[in-house]
């Protein structure tokens, strides 16, 4: 039968799901942020030599629950750029729904799932473990974090918490003081506005987890951790659902990342970020007035990377 569930019942189902493999297990999700829970559950489930496949889409999970996901045996772990699909299954029963693993996700959210079992609905899951083969002969085996942003010898050695400025050590990756810490994990908002420039600890204007730090600071890195930085800027395009980017703005930032613009697939709806203007070519004016941007030049200076960098987001940020 199939069964609609809610929040709990979806936690029960995919519990019993990992719990009752006898085979393998095979999860299709956002990103590695496993709740404690599970985790326990998928050792267990590694001890009964049952086989784990995770496939994963954006690549900003807890190291250390990464780096103890890729240690259980019989566990292999694949990344699909771009994946935002979200369902389990085992040998007899799929799970299709909004949920995440983690831990915010079961706490915060109210979530929908449909839970497939039974021989009625073998066609269905029939269907969707084809699908989900497909998506794993179209990802790549992820064997670590390939990327972690270079801190330059000039560098300071402490940095500030973007939320509250205490001192802490310098990681852009991780600009939070343990006490924020704890507050910013009930929403894992990445683009909430924080208040404090990690590296220079001044209050400036586009402050987020995910950018860190200010114009000034950020473009005191070197060439390798600017590079690291744009690198992250593709990856925005999984947190917004359209498709739209004009052809000019492509050709920018395909210049600065030495890319031909057909390999660029950013979601940057730029109807969105501009709310107030109808016309695609008053969208174009209203950038190059606001960023003083040329868009036809074939030499963008980083700072009009890093507004439009900046600009995307904040939009994220608004917009959720």
């Amino acid at each position: 039968m199939a069964q609609l569930l809610t929040t709990k019942e979806i936690l029960a189902a995919l519990d019993n799901i990992i719990k009752k493999a006898e085979k393998y297990i095979c999860i299709f999700t956002y990103n590695i942020k496993i709740d404690q829970n599970y985790l326990s559950r998928l050792r267990n489930a590694s001890k009964r030599n049952v086989t784990i496949i995770i496939v994963f889409g954006v690549d900003n999970g807890d190291p250390d629950v990464v780096k103890e996901v890729l240690n259980l045996p019989n566990t292999t772990v694949y990344f699909k750029e771009y994946l935002h699909a979200k369902f389990y299954y085992n040998e007899k029963e799929l799970l299709v729904g909004s949920m995440n693993l983690s831990e915010a996700s079961a706490k915060n959210n109210f979530e929908l799932g449909v839970l497939f079992k039974d021989e009625e609905y073998q066609s269905v899951i029939k269907k969707v473990k084809e699908e989900a083969n497909e998506i794993i002969n179209d990802s790549v085996k992820f064997e670590g974090p390939k990327r972690e942003l270079p801190i330059l010898s000039s560098a300071p050695r402490k940095g500030a918490c973007v939320r509250c400025a205490k001192a802490i050590e310098y990681n852009p990756s991780k600009p939070l003081c343990h006490q924020c810490y704890g507050e910013w994990s009930e929403w894992e908002n990445e683009y909430y506005q924080e208040e404090f420039c990690h590296s220079c600890g001044q209050k400036r204007f586009g402050i987020s987890f995910a950018f860190p730090q200010c114009k000034s600071c950020y473009n005191r890195f070197s060439q390798s951790s600017r590079k690291a930085n744009q690198v992250h800027f593709l990856q925005l395009g999984n947190r917004i659902s359209n498709l739209h980017i004009d052809n000019r703005i492509k050709e920018i930032i395909a210049n600065k990342l030495r890319l031909n613009s057909n390999e660029i697939s950013i979601d940057f709806d730029l109807q969105k970020y501009f709310m107030n203007v109808s016309q695609k070519k008053s969208v174009i004016d209203e950038i190059e007035k606001q960023f003083d941007i040329n868009l036809s030049s074939n030499r963008p200076s980083i700072k009009d990377y890093w507004d439009l960098y900046s600009a995307v987001a904040r939009a994220i940020g608004r917009d959720g």
